[in-house]
C-alpha cells in the first residue's frame, strides 16, 4: 500500500524522476518501522520545489518504538556496507546511499525516521 500511496502521490506532485529511489527508501523505513518498532507505523510525505526547480521529497515514518539503535546507526556511518551482518542490516547502508539526509528525531510517544532526497529538473 505504501508503494501504491507514493507513486500516485509522486505523479501529482510532478516528481517522478524521484520515483525508484522514493520507493527503495520508504521500503526499508517502513519495513524497518514494522521490524524494529513498537505499535502502529505512519507514513508521511511532502515534497516542495526547490529555487533550482528540483523537487525535494520529504518521506517519514513514525512508530512509538525508541528510535534506531546505536549498532543500526553504526552500521550507517561506516565507508562500507557491513558483510558481517548477513541477509540483514543493509536497509538503513542504502537510506544514507541513497538520500541526501536522512535521521531519526525522538517524540513523545515514539519516533520518526525521515529521509530527504531531491533530483534536479528535467532539462536543468
Amino acid at each position: 500500500m505504501a508503494r501504491r500511496l507514493l507513486r500516485d502521490q509522486l505523479m501529482l506532485w510532478h516528481a517522478t524522476a524521484l520515483t525508484d529511489d522514493a520507493l527503495l527508501v520508504t521500503c526499508e523505513l517502513v519495513t524497518n518501522a514494522v521490524t524494529h518498532g513498537q505499535g502502529e507505523v505512519a507514513l508521511s510525505l511532502s515534497c516542495r520545489r526547490l529555487a533550482s526547480g528540483a523537487r525535494q521529497l520529504r518521506i517519514e515514518v513514525s512508530d512509538q518504538g525508541s528510535g534506531i539503535s546505536r549498532r543500526q546507526r553504526a552500521v550507517t556511518d561506516r565507508a562500507g556496507c557491513c558483510p558481517a551482518l548477513g541477509t540483514g542490516g543493509r536497509g538503513l547502508y542504502l537510506v544514507r546511499e541513497l538520500a541526501d539526509s536522512w535521521g531519526d528525531t525522538p517524540a513523545a510517544g515514539g519516533h520518526t525516521t525521515w529521509a530527504v532526497l531531491s533530483r534536479s529538473a528535467p532539462g536543468s
